[in-house]
């Protein structure tokens, strides 16, 4: 069976910024299998389930986010 985690970010909620991060793990091969993404306050709460959950943690901690 497919491992798949789940990953809860808070980003900034500018034009841009999700698309920065969605580059980055494409660029590294992580696959985004669903996604969930609410504005408050000018952050963003970015859920987002991946295929690669050591390579997206890596990624996400080089971009830190």
């Amino acid at each position: 069976m497919p491992t798949s985690k789940e990953f809860a970010i808070r980003m900034e909620d500018r034009p841009g910024t999700l698309g920065k991060v969605c580059r980055a793990l494409a660029d590294r091969g992580v696959n985004i299998l669903a996604f969930q993404a609410f504005p408050s306050e000018g952050k963003s709460q970015v859920c987002a389930l991946v295929d690669n959950p050591k390579t997206a943690r890596s990624v996400l901690s080089i971009a830190r986010v």
